[in-house]
């Protein structure tokens, strides 16, 4: 959104010491024999291929995976065309992916917008079917899009920083300057509150309040029958974190001990546990996970206390 300078405007300093000097600008490219395959002579062969090396070590990787998911997603777009020729209406979920790779994958804009405007007609206030249509409609300048976009907003609230940008945007691109500055002030408050939001979910200390983790029976019996196939596990607690952001969003914190009485508390054992228990336990919601033993031995004396808080 930033207007665009000139170069005298980007580099006032250079421009004052060429006054200075009286001289004008001018590019000064190097004369014959300064170039600098003569200057590197033997060495350039030697550097040039240490470079590419050190360029193909470093992407080969990133390349491999990217070719390997493009392959995958252009199978299942063949997969999702058959099957939409075959049978009579796909899921809503396979009618949006099949609509989102013919787009990115198929390089098919036209025709993935049509499936996106069928997809709309049949789920109206799916939030994410909104959001892609109408981000495909302002691309083409078409002010329809806006009030999809607004929509998918309202219906989502994770979908209101996308949301905003490509508001922002349109109308920045249209000469709407006033609506846009709006839409990029309520980005930007929106990242403010995600930030803090994110801050808040991804540590845990003693001067937090926790309350009750308020599962149902049955959320809590499918919890705990998860847990127990973790080896090691001696004790784990489940309590709720009050949040300021979002805080309709639950943010659980499992505690957990792997130290019996008597036993020195092991770091390596305790690290162990936790990745087993990231990999195999699927969570109620976002929870943190915190071993109460050794020196976190206080979080484990406050979640004790906690009515409801034990879970095995």
């Amino acid at each position: 959104m930033a207007e665009q300078t000139s170069s005298a405007d980007t580099h006032p300093a250079l421009n004052d010491r060429l006054k200075a000097i009286g001289q004008p600008p001018r590019l000064a490219l190097p004369t014959v024999g300064q170039a600098a395959d003569r200057l590197l002579s033997g060495a350039l062969q030697a550097i040039t291929e240490r470079f590419d090396r050190r360029w193909r070590d470093s992407i080969s990787c990133s390349w491999a995976e990217r070719y390997q998911g493009v392959q995958e997603s252009r199978r299942q777009l063949a997969e999702l065309n058959a099957r939409f020729e075959s049978r009579p209406e796909l899921t809503v979920q396979e009618a949006f992916d099949r609509a989102r790779l013919t787009d990115t994958i198929g390089d098919n804009h036209d025709d993935a917008l049509v499936q996106f405007q069928a997809l709309h007609e049949r789920a109206p206030d799916h939030a994410l079917v909104c959001l892609s249509l109408g981000a495909r409609l302002l691309i083409r300048e078409d002010a329809s899009g806006c009030a999809l976009v607004e929509h998918a907003m309202h219906l989502d609230e994770n979908a209101i920083a996308a949301g905003c940008e490509l508001l922002r945007d349109y109308h920045w691109r249209n000469g709407g300057k006033e609506e846009a500055h709006a839409w990029h002030r309520r980005l930007v408050e929106r990242l403010r509150v995600q930030e803090a939001a994110t801050k808040e979910r991804t540590q845990v200390s003693l001067r937090d309040k926790f309350e009750p983790h308020g599962l149902s029976a049955h959320a809590l019996a499918d919890l705990r029958d998860q847990i127990k196939t973790i080896p090691g596990l001696r004790k784990t607690y489940l309590v709720k974190k009050r949040v300021t952001h979002f805080a309709h969003r639950s943010c659980y914190v499992l505690g957990y001990r792997v130290t019996a009485l008597f036993q020195l508390h092991s770091k390596r054992r305790a690290q162990e546990v936790l990745r087993q228990i990231q990999e195999s336990v699927r969570f109620p919601g976002e929870t943190l996970i915190i071993n109460v033993d050794g020196a976190n031995y206080r979080f484990d004396r406050k979640f004790r206390w906690m009515r409801g808080g034990g879970v095995l």
